[in-house]
């Protein structure tokens, strides 16, 4: 049997832990920074790992993987999110998750409809779905016109980012279809063995550091704020600072504790906005009470870490997520 590649389970892994320290206390730099590249690279990675299939099986299986655990888990959590205003006298506030929010589902707070509402991060759920399933419907009927999928892929990018600057359509499909560009270069990479044929040297490291400075300096790229500060620099940025980041995971941070991270991340991404929403710090923070930044990370990152590991004993959860 073929040993698993590790590289991308710790590429993933150290993305998850990125991410809980983006949803910290914001310091306006290192949020621009993670936010240039972590989103990205999970569609870029699942690219790596696409092979085409019948509409109908595609359709079923990332039902099954990505769907029911956002129906699980985003019924759960306005559940709670109900409990919680009620027992603050019915204040609605930046991480109170309502119904809206989860028909939606609506990443950040969007006031388009009838007030405030989101889910949170559990929006990438929806968005991966729409991107898997549109792109496998593409590269099933251009399977033999590599161009014509590639120009397809393209056309429907553009056109899903000028409507999504304009309006929040539900479901994350505009997202999902944006994030398609990423998801085809993953794809590429695997297709045309592009990590192998490509060397890394000083241009790349050069040209790579540039762009993720312009991308934060332009206001850099928030997938599920549709916030693109200049958007060909933002996916370009994107893509090779993920492209980077492979190379230094892969010389120095491949470890067993962040490819258990990359393993376990679907379950980490709802764990940590369960503790970010409902645990005392984050309870804390909402009431205006001073943390010092650091304590926060460690918070956040060890109770994400502890209660996914704890949840995970339990066999229905990993059937929820599709762990073995």
């Amino acid at each position: 049997m073929q040993q698993r590649n590790t590289v991308f389970d710790s590429m993933k892994g150290l993305a998850i832990l990125c991410m809980i320290i983006a949803h910290s206390p914001r310091d306006p730099f290192i949020w621009k920074f993670i936010h240039t590249w972590h989103m990205p690279l999970f569609f870029i990675i699942s690219g790596f790992f696409f092979h085409p299939k019948t509409i109908r099986d595609y359709l079923q299986k990332n039902a099954r993987q990505l769907l029911l655990p956002y129906i699980v888990v985003g019924t759960t959590l306005v559940a709670l999110s109900y409990i919680k205003q009620q027992l603050t006298g019915g204040k609605i506030d930046g991480r109170t998750l309502t119904i809206l929010g989860f028909i939606t589902g609506s990443g950040t707070q969007q006031t388009q409809f009838w007030g405030h509402y989101s889910i949170g991060a559990i929006w990438f759920l929806q968005a991966m779905f729409w991107c898997r399933i549109i792109y496998n419907a593409i590269a099933v009927r251009f399977e033999h016109d590599k161009l014509k999928q590639f120009i397809t892929i393209i056309i429907a990018t553009v056109i899903a980012n000028y409507i999504a600057n304009y309006i929040f359509l539900p479901t994350n499909l505009l997202y999902g279809i944006q994030a398609m560009l990423f998801f085809y270069i993953g794809h590429c990479a695997q297709q045309y063995d592009l990590l192998n044929i490509y060397k890394p040297n000083a241009l790349i490291w050069s040209v790579g550091i540039i762009l993720c400075l312009l991308s934060v300096l332009s206001g850099s790229l928030s997938m599920a704020e549709n916030m693109y500060g200049y958007w060909p620099i933002n996916i370009i940025a994107a893509i090779i600072t993920t492209y980077l980041i492979y190379l230094i995971v892969k010389k120095w941070l491949n470890c067993r504790f962040l490819a258990y991270c990359g393993r376990i991340s679907l379950v980490m991404l709802c764990v940590h906005l369960f503790e970010l929403t409902f645990l005392p710090i984050g309870v804390l923070r909402d009431h205006g009470v001073w943390i010092p930044t650091y304590t926060v990370f460690a918070w956040h990152i060890i109770t994400t870490i502890l209660l996914s590991t704890f949840l995970l004993r339990f066999k229905l959860i990993r059937q929820l997520f599709s762990i073995k």
